[in-house]
């Protein structure tokens, strides 16, 4: 049984095998919480707009852009 230093408030680790998978879990999570920090950013930044900046768009204006931009 061994411990990592940065593990020392966990459970003791009982393997390699269990370790790397903790490794994975914990950057896992890590990414998630990045991205969510950046879509929250993005989310505040688009509702900080004034309602004048906003455009009425049509569904097929949309489609046509997406295609065009593909």
């Amino acid at each position: 049984m061994w411990q990592t230093p940065s593990a020392r408030s966990r459970a003791p680790i009982e393997n390699v095998s269990e370790y790397i998978r903790d490794l994975i879990r914990r950057d896992m999570q890590r990414s998630e919480e990045e991205r969510f920090e950046r879509l929250k950013s993005e989310l505040q930044l688009a509702f900080a707009q004034p309602e004048s900046s906003y455009r009425l768009l049509q569904a097929d204006d949309i489609i046509q852009r997406n295609e065009s931009a593909g």
